[in-house]
């Protein structure tokens, strides 16, 4: 990640000559509060990201020494919080068994079932049983015996979280539009990746506390992290988008160093992703007088925001990852339709989508410099459609916008509330949140008014029609013998 998907390239600049990309930089209210910015060096990645030390540990380490210091102490003033844990790595049986069960997905085209996986995780066992005493287990307990004790928790130490930004609309407009609409759709890209890491450190991050970590408090605002900016996707496509590598580092309440509690902020990621959309389609309408539609990209889901005016041809031009990952997922579901004999459930829908994203990854591509991207980009896309059509699109997209009647004003934060207070307000709306410790001691209390206990955002609710209706269910599911149809004949599921 340091070095970006190739060699790394000079500076930030909308037409270059220098294969790869630009190098990373520092972010965050916790980065600027250790006195860090520009670009970002290896021996601070390693340092961070490697060893959960001061990015800057090298240089603090070595000062420390040089001050007559014991190695212990110069490692402590480098330190940035609780030390990495030292959790065990998989067993060679664990690995076996990892590759005969990857080897079987891959076989079958399709997630395995429970049985299925316990089944090989057996048969593995079996024959390292075998290869270690030389004779097959007596029995089940045995072999369970010998699994047990070949195997362990699937553990590691977490040193980093990696936030993608990208957008389809900010991709078109920077590998077709001229120097000055690159450098408007990276200014926007920085802005509305800024905005959402802003909403992230005020509403996402916490930490946990007390033995076992039983307790939940909000983290001071502020995050460590690296932003690294790429132009294309594996398929060479372009691909506008920034990783940005978050620390797991997060100031607690006290101002101590501590471990990021990710269970808010893995739970938030949605909600920043939908911001970052939202902003970005804002910021460049704003910025370049577009304007915004909403299409209906696949039957029976929910439209998306698009850019007004867009020759749909150069889409489909440089759609050719999200075609073939398509493609893969449509031949999984089919083969889980064969062979189960149902629609896949969204658990199974979700599985088979990453399934069909890891089968089509191709291998990075050698990089390239920007020029030669944007030059390859403009050719695909005048063999797509017409060299006009590539060279008016940002006048068509701005006169789709002049054509269609100005937005209306929309206040999305007041509009939530309002729609929470109808909801609540509703008579059939129940709160079936736990009660809380009563009467609750100050110091396990957050300064919301909530219990450090319950976790952030955790209060639920649900309504008297769906209670009800799971009551049917239950009471059915229980019910030995389908009754008749009142008022009718019998039902054929009721006859002899």
């Amino acid at each position: 990640m340091a070095l970006g998907d190739g060699a790394r390239g000079a500076e930030l600049m909308v037409s270059s000559r220098v294969p790869g990309v630009p190098p990373g930089v520092w972010h965050g209210q916790a980065a600027a509060a250790l006195g860090l910015s520009g670009i970002v060096s290896d021996a601070q990645m390693r340092a961070l990201f490697g060893l959960g030390l001061h990015p800057d540990a090298e240089v603090m380490a070595a000062r420390e020494l040089g001050g007559g210091a014991s190695l212990k102490q110069a490692m402590k003033a480098a330190r940035l919080g609780p030390a990495l844990p030292r959790l065990a790595e998989l067993s060679p049986l664990d690995r076996e068994i990892e590759q005969v069960l990857e080897e079987a997905r891959g076989r079958v085209c399709r997630p395995l079932t429970k049985a299925e996986t316990k089944n090989l995780r057996m048969r593995t066992a079996a024959h390292a049983f075998e290869a270690e005493y030389h004779r097959a287990p007596a029995d089940g307990a045995e072999l369970g015996r010998f699994l047990a004790a070949r195997t362990g928790p699937q553990r590691r130490a977490r040193t980093g979280y990696d936030l993608t930004f990208s957008s389809e609309e900010l991709s078109l407009l920077f590998a077709l539009g001229g120097p000055g609409v690159r450098r408007v759709v990276l200014e926007v890209l920085a802005q509305a990746r800024s905005e959402t890491l802003a909403w992230i450190e005020d509403h996402a991050l916490a930490v946990r506390t007390g033995r076992g970590g039983v307790a939940q408090q909000r983290a001071e605002p502020g995050v460590l992290a690296t932003v690294y900016l790429h132009y294309e996707s594996r398929a060479g496509d372009p691909m506008l988008h920034e990783h940005v590598v978050v620390s797991p580092r997060v100031k607690g309440p006290d101002g101590r160093w501590r471990n990021l509690d990710s269970r808010l902020l893995l739970r938030d990621v949605v909600v920043a992703s939908e911001l970052f959309n939202q902003r970005s389609l804002e910021l460049v309408c704003s910025r370049l007088g577009l304007a915004t539609e909403e299409v209906e990209v696949t039957p029976g889901r929910r439209p998306v925001m698009r850019i007004a005016g867009i020759d749909p041809r150069l889409r489909a031009a440089f759609a050719q990852r999200s075609h073939a990952v398509r493609t893969m997922a449509d031949t999984l579901f089919d083969d889980y339709r064969r062979h189960h004999g149902r629609q896949p459930a969204q658990p199974a829908l979700i599985r088979l989508r990453r399934q069909a994203t890891i089968r089509t990854r191709p291998p990075k591509r050698r990089a390239r410099c920007l020029d030669d991207l944007l030059a390859d980009w403009r050719r695909r896309a005048v063999a797509a459609t017409d060299r006009t059509t590539v060279d008016t699109l940002l006048a068509t997209a701005q006169a789709a916008a002049q054509a269609r009647p100005p937005p209306a004003v929309f206040d999305a934060a007041a509009a939530a509330e309002e729609i929470t207070d109808r909801v609540l307000a509703h008579t059939d709306c129940v709160d079936i949140t736990p009660p809380g410790i009563k009467p609750q001691h100050p110091d396990l209390v957050r300064p919301d008014g909530t219990c450090v206990y319950r976790p952030i955002g955790s209060q639920t609710y649900t309504t008297r029609s769906l209670l009800a209706a799971e009551d049917r269910l239950l009471a059915a599911a229980r019910t030995g013998v389908i009754p008749p149809r009142s008022g009718g004949a019998p039902s054929p599921a009721s006859r002899p």
